[in-house]
């Protein structure tokens, strides 16, 4: 990690950033944590409240759509900045407003679009701002940062409910979310407000930039990642409490250590994107989200299809899984932002940002039919077996992505 890579690293601050995004995504999971006492609390089914969650996935479509783009006629800064603190007084509003659906949906809708743009707008900083032989490994610290929002999120939610109402605990991380504003206005002091994407000419247009067949199968593949993260990350916690039952754990054991045991499967699981993203600077972007794809496959499987097997079997898997689903997300970035043609990258960015976060809207109201329409002992296999399949159709498509940059590469030789 010398030269040109301390350098950069040292200039955009991506530790900094990503911390940043660390704070302001502490109240993610925290609903998440709170479905069991919500669902009684409301009378709702697993698929409305599924739909609850998917209403943050909501706001994130439309932000990338609609403000993503702006980023190349307004720069990263402010809409860094306004986005953040948009997202924290969502969520300090959120638990007060709870009861009432409608303005619960439009609530985390708005939490969305703040996550979106900050994000993309963090991931496109960094990855415009590293050398390309370590620019896997750069965003994978900024996703990184992302996936342990998430997970401290869920499982200090956890923790803090075994102590405080939901709401209280929703507070009290909310509140800590807080610090995410100011430090991210310090970071980005001395960052101009426009960057050099900002003097791209022509017409702005996600249409031309899915033409391009790299950013379409991207995309699309970012697409059913998201459905499985967001699937995955909803419903674990019910899942793990549904597999310490049918071991002999005791229901009220199991309903305590769920959310706090899928926290801690996911914190290690965010270790997945920088782990991932290094590899893929040695080994190749195409190559290393494949082999994630064949590891999730067998990991389905087992989780699916094996009641049989041993506890700790299934939480060493679900450890690997969790690694899985988390990995390639900085690789689909880092493409992204590498892929050259006739289109801006706030288009190409925004592109993948919003069908890639139409699969992630998806994802928990799906897995909630399952469940929903299913006897407990079908409704996972099926869950399983549903992604085992979406990680095919990953696989198929990167292989298209790899073989036309091959054939990219020998037109330019020639």
């Amino acid at each position: 990690m010398q030269g040109d890579f301390s350098q950069s690293l040292s200039r955009i601050k991506v530790l900094g950033i990503g911390l940043v995004l660390f704070f302001m995504l502490l109240t993610s999971e925290s609903l998440v944590a709170a479905f069991p006492t919500i669902e009684i609390e409301l009378g709702l089914n697993k698929t409305q409240t599924g739909a609850i969650y998917s209403s943050y996935l909501v706001g994130y479509l439309l932000s990338a759509l609609f403000i993503v783009p702006l980023s190349d006629k307004l720069g990263t800064k402010p809409i860094m900045l306004f986005s953040v603190l948009i997202s924290v007084i969502c969520h300090l509003i959120f638990p007060a407003i709870y009861s009432s659906i409608l303005l619960s949906v439009f609530v985390r809708s708005l939490a969305g679009a703040g996550l979106a743009a900050s994000y993309m707008c963090g991931l496109r900083l960094i990855a415009q701002s590293v050398e390309k032989n370590y620019r896997g490994f750069a965003v994978g610290i900024f996703v990184t940062a992302q996936y342990m929002g998430h997970s401290f999120s869920l499982a200090f939610s956890g923790v803090l409910m075994s102590y405080f109402y939901w709401t209280d605990a929703y507070y009290i991380l909310a509140f800590l979310a807080i610090f995410s504003f100011p430090l991210l206005f310090i970071l980005t002091k001395n960052i101009s407000s426009r960057d050099d994407a900002s003097e791209l000419a022509g017409k702005s247009s996600i249409i031309i930039a899915l033409k391009n067949l790299i950013i379409r199968n991207i995309s699309l593949s970012y697409s059913l990642h998201a459905l499985i993260l967001y699937a995955v990350r909803s419903w674990l916690p019910y899942f793990i409490f549904g597999m310490l039952l049918l071991h002999g754990i005791s229901e009220d054991f199991s309903s305590d250590f769920s959310s706090i045991a899928a926290g801690l499967i996911l914190i290690f699981g965010g270790f997945g994107p920088i782990a991932a993203g290094m590899v893929s600077d040695f080994f190749g972007r195409s190559n290393t989200i494949m082999a994630i794809s064949l590891a999730s496959i067998f990991s389905c499987l087992i989780l699916g299809w094996f009641d049989g097997v041993p506890i700790a079997v299934k939480f060493v898997v679900l450890l690997i899984f969790s690694l899985c689903i988390s990995g390639s997300s900085p690789i689909y970035s880092t493409v992204i932002n590498e892929t050259k043609g006739r289109h801006r990258l706030g288009d190409a960015i925004a592109a993948q940002a919003s069908i890639g976060l139409f699969g992630g809207l998806l994802g928990p109201i799906i897995l909630g039919l399952f469940f929903d329409n299913f006897k407990p002992e079908f409704g996972w296999p099926i869950s399983f077996s549903f992604i085992a399949i979406l990680s095919i159709i990953v696989f198929v498509l990167m292989l298209q992505v790899k073989s036309f940059q091959k054939h990219e590469l020998r037109s330019s030789s020639g």
